[in-house]
């Protein structure tokens, strides 16, 4: 159960006492204590709405089953089956609005690496347009890294400019690199020069005051 604050008290034992009349609440130690609060539910509540309220609250559904299933009368499919047959078009229809939108303009290329939650070192491609309009940070490509170096980063970077433009790379167009200032990221930046005639390497300023205090950190322990 997540934490709630006193004020959501009273809307959680009205959910319960309401709706759910033979539920045993001296089951639930945490509602025994606010059982003797007055239920204010108000008659004439959606149900729909009370169902997603309760969804919000307690991250499960009000009663066994799905209430899209209740209230749109559409089975839910199975997680494997969005993810195997609608997943990659959507996956499709997304990388072709980026390409319609970048055309042949020129951008901007964020990279940045991540651990996910079970270890795996995941490296992230943001891109953006180089316009005098402002445009949206747009995620382009997400892989899983062998090893978090510069030659990983470098193949990470051609995939990402390869998905962008698969009917040929537009190296003069790609001009800004960004990154923060690791030392295999700087690595990663002079090799990409070679290649990318016209790019730049910039690493995040904010990273080196972090590094900047951590070292002020290691010599002032007190």
């Amino acid at each position: 159960m997540p934490i709630l604050r006193y004020e959501d008290l009273p809307a959680i034992v009205c959910l319960f006492r309401y709706d759910y009349p033979d539920t045993d609440f001296r089951e639930e130690p945490f509602l025994a204590l606010t059982i003797s609060l007055k239920p204010t539910r108000k008659r004439g509540e959606n149900a729909f709405v009370r169902d997603r309220a309760y969804l919000l609250v307690f991250r499960t559904e009000p009663v066994r089953g799905n209430s899209f299933e209740k209230y749109t009368q559409h089975t839910i499919p199975d997680e494997s089956t969005l993810r195997k047959t609608y997943a990659p078009s959507i996956y499709d229809e997304t990388i072709q609005k980026i390409r319609d939108e970048i055309k042949d303009s020129s951008i901007w290329v964020s990279i940045d690496e991540t651990p996910d939650k079970e270890g795996r070192l995941v490296g992230n491609v943001v891109i953006g347009l180089l316009s005098e309009q402002y445009s949206e940070r747009i995620l382009l490509h997400c892989d899983v890294l062998e090893k978090c170096n510069n030659k990983t980063i470098v193949k990470l970077f051609n995939e990402a400019m390869g998905i962008l433009w698969p009917k040929g790379i537009m190296y003069d167009n790609v001009l800004f690199f960004i990154s923060d200032a690791a030392p295999y990221m700087v690595k990663a930046g002079q090799a990409l020069s070679v290649v990318y005639p016209k790019l730049t390497h910039f690493t995040c300023v904010a990273h080196a005051f972090h590094r900047v205090a951590e070292v002020v950190r290691d010599n002032f322990l007190k």
